[in-house]
């Protein structure tokens, strides 16, 4: 009797058609999620692989990709506490879908702070006071973005505590060389990371320091913005 032979467990006959799964369709949104970020900083991670380097124009215009520079201000910020600066981080914007990620309160007033990654092989320059530019890339959606935030956040901590409170926008970027301390554009504040105490305790770009907030109306906000705000997680 001939003997026979069955085709092992997961493979197809021979002479079968290979089946083939449709490619899914990934959106922008998904491919880079910012909840899923890396959080190793760029020097640190290994060449080739998995952990190769994000190309040049992907960085260049996906600046929220990495995770770690939020933990790299975080960490910069719990330094200020003796200074009377108190900061919340990662605080959702109820009502959609954006994260505030840190809302620091102090002497000095109250700061919107967006960090970002932006890749230091590019230059940053200003052109006519008005437009930001990361090498080709215009950045005025950042500096929107930083603004509706802060507006967000001013609007929600008024509603709160019955009074007018300024929060000020600002981006403070990781990365390329920032060829000034402190500059204005489109009413954000933009500066070198490096450069964040220096920025919070002069109280941001104002040619006139206005009066100082008392260390009751620091928790007062605080307390306020923590209730407005919900953590994101």
């Amino acid at each position: 009797m001939d003997q026979v032979t069955r085709p092992e467990a997961g493979k197809p006959e021979p002479g079968t058609p290979r089946q083939t799964q449709p490619e899914a369709h990934v959106k922008p949104s998904e491919a880079y999620p910012r909840s899923t970020a890396d959080d190793t900083p760029p020097d640190e991670e290994p060449r080739g692989g998995r952990g190769e380097r994000a190309s040049l124009a992907t960085i260049a215009r996906n600046p929220r990709l990495p995770i770690w520079v939020q933990r790299k201000t975080e960490r910069r910020l719990e330094k200020l506490t003796r200074a009377g600066f108190l900061a919340l981080n990662e605080r959702a914007i109820p009502g959609s879908d954006e994260v505030i990620d840190h809302l620091v309160i102090g002497p000095t007033g109250v700061y919107a702070i967006d960090s970002e990654r932006w890749d230091k092989r590019i230059p940053v320059r200003v052109i006519g006071g008005k437009q930001l530019f990361h090498g080709p890339f215009n950045r005025k959606d950042r500096l929107m973005h930083a603004r509706w935030e802060a507006a967000q956040a001013t609007e929600l901590i008024q509603h709160a505590l019955g009074r007018r409170v300024d929060v000020r926008p600002s981006l403070a970027i990781y990365g390329p060389k920032i060829p000034w301390a402190v500059l204005t554009v489109r009413n954000v504040d933009v500066f070198s990371a490096d450069h964040l105490a220096k920025y919070l305790r002069r109280g941001g770009q104002k040619t006139k320091r206005g009066p100082r907030l008392p260390g009751e109306e620091v928790d007062e906000i605080y307390d306020a913005a923590a209730r407005v705000l919900p953590a994101r997680y």
